[in-house]
């Protein structure tokens, strides 16, 4: 996995240098087909299979009164975890909880709004709009951005629905909250992502069964081991793999881009030797 950092970090620079703002934003055009794909697809096939529908953003609403139903049977808001462990957490805090105010149903609106205005102002991203030939065509490039954008947030809960569901439904063959402990030890993802100390579980009332409260788990790691959890191909986990890399890369290299441009124009040119010309500004962002 690191040397295959490196290798990505070398292509940034390498495309950033010699290819500049065109090969950087189409790298980035790739780069976000490669991330959405990733991410829809473990969402809509957790859906379909599920039978809550084929657009999982306006159905998952079964599926968090199913988990709601669940909380009450497992406990949670009771059952509080006995011991504690350095950056996990445990399921005890209810999955959705009742609306409070006039205001409440919006805050998940005005969220997913705030995220796509702030994603789609970052340096990286803002600076491309420059690059349009047109006011008209950079309108259009924003709306674009924005609808990108909302689709990445809008999928989001659907995602951590879903797979809190896989987690905890006993109906489904990747359920594990009642199960024996010495079986789901056994499982290949829960030993996987234990050995890297972002899951533990403890039997702490030793009756040999996870309870609610007695499963850990970063937060950071729900988005690439949902395919392991759901049981899809290992194809799946691949291209989830591939989507995190390719967000972790889209950004490097547009920021890359954006500090260089910003050192080159305001520092160089602005500041240091005014009288520079296009070519001497292009070899210092470089």
């Amino acid at each position: 996995f690191e040397l295959g950092v490196w290798f990505g970090l070398l292509g940034i620079l390498l495309c950033s240098m010699l290819g500049g703002m065109r090969a950087v934003t189409w790298t980035q055009v790739a780069q976000y087909i490669v991330l959405i794909i990733a991410y829809l697809v473990p969402v809509f096939w957790m859906s379909n299979a599920q039978d809550f529908g084929l657009i999982p953003q306006f159905s998952y609403g079964s599926a968090v009164e199913r988990i709601s139903e669940l909380e009450v049977s497992a406990g949670v808001g009771q059952l509080m975890p006995s011991e504690s462990f350095v950056g996990l957490r445990a399921l005890t805090t209810p999955h959705a909880a009742a609306s409070e105010g006039i205001l409440a149903s919006w805050q998940f609106v005005t969220l997913v709004m705030v995220l796509m205005c702030g994603t789609a102002s970052l340096p990286h991203i803002l600076m491309r709009y420059f690059t349009t030939p047109s006011v008209r065509d950079a309108r259009r490039s924003v709306v674009y951005s924005l609808f990108f954008i909302f689709l990445l947030y809008f999928t989001a809960p659907a995602l951590a629905t879903f797979t809190k569901l896989q987690i905890m439904d006993p109906n489904l063959a990747t359920g594990i909250i009642g199960k024996s402990i010495a079986d789901v030890q056994s499982l290949e993802w829960i030993q996987k992502w234990s050995n890297v100390g972002f899951l533990a579980i403890s039997d702490s009332n030793g009756n040999g069964l996870l309870e609610i409260n007695e499963f850990f788990m970063r937060g950071d790691i729900v988005v690439l081991a949902t395919p392991e959890i759901a049981g899809l191909p290992y194809v799946i986990s691949g291209l989830v793999a591939a989507g995190g890399m390719a967000a972790a890369m889209s950004t490097a290299d547009g920021l890359l881009l954006a500090i260089a441009n910003a050192l080159s124009h305001d520092l160089y040119y602005k500041i240091i030797d005014p009288e520079a010309d296009t070519r001497t500004r292009l070899i210092v962002a470089r």
